[in-house]
């Protein structure tokens, strides 16, 4: 009798082992993609107030992700461990991303961080406006890096495409950079 009741346990065993593994890969797939809006500054109905707030909403960095923007927005962002993930502006906006530290600090740095995409936004005020590194990925689509302490972009051991980028200066980068872009290369 002891040994059905040794062999029933080890049947509860394997099949709790079988539903939890199951039970993993669903929880994973539940989580859902982060569709956030922000309006600089003050937010409004359905918005976060700034960027930052929108970041710290996502729970799921695996992503895919986004966040749509409109205004001024004057902060400082450090985008860490974003997969998938996308900073764009609001439809018929030209949002501006500022640099809120006084002196001047990275406006946007990115930190390991893979397949991000910035479309429409202006980066300014930063020293520099942004900094790519620790393995990120990044491409921006018509926006704009400007009015900048040193120069308007560096990055470190990352890869990053600056597609229709307005000056020779906004497409300055250090190496050991690639370039997937045309842009014409500044001081490296």
């Amino acid at each position: 009798m002891t040994n059905s009741n040794g062999s029933a346990r080890v049947l509860q065993s394997l099949v709790f082992c079988a539903m939890l593994v199951a039970a993993v890969p669903l929880a994973a797939s539940s989580r859902s993609a982060a569709n956030l809006t922000v309006i600089c500054p003050g937010g409004g109905p359905g918005a976060y107030p700034s960027i930052t707030g929108a970041l710290s909403a996502i729970t799921n960095n695996a992503g895919p992700n986004s966040i749509t923007v409109r205004g001024t927005c004057t902060e400082n962002l450090f985008i860490r461990d974003q997969n998938s993930f996308i900073i764009q502006a609001a439809p018929g906006s030209s949002p501006v991303i500022t640099n809120a530290a006084n002196p001047g600090q990275i406006t946007i740095q990115l930190f390991g961080s893979r397949l991000v995409l910035f479309i429409g936004l202006n980066i300014q005020g930063g020293n520099p406006g942004l900094f790519v590194n620790h393995g990120s990925d990044l491409e921006m689509f018509d926006s704009v890096i400007e009015k900048n302490v040193g120069g308007g972009e560096r990055s470190s051991d990352a890869l990053y495409n600056l597609t229709r980028a307005p000056t020779a200066v906004e497409c300055w980068v250090q190496r050991p950079v690639k370039l997937w872009s045309p842009c014409p290369k500044g001081p490296a």
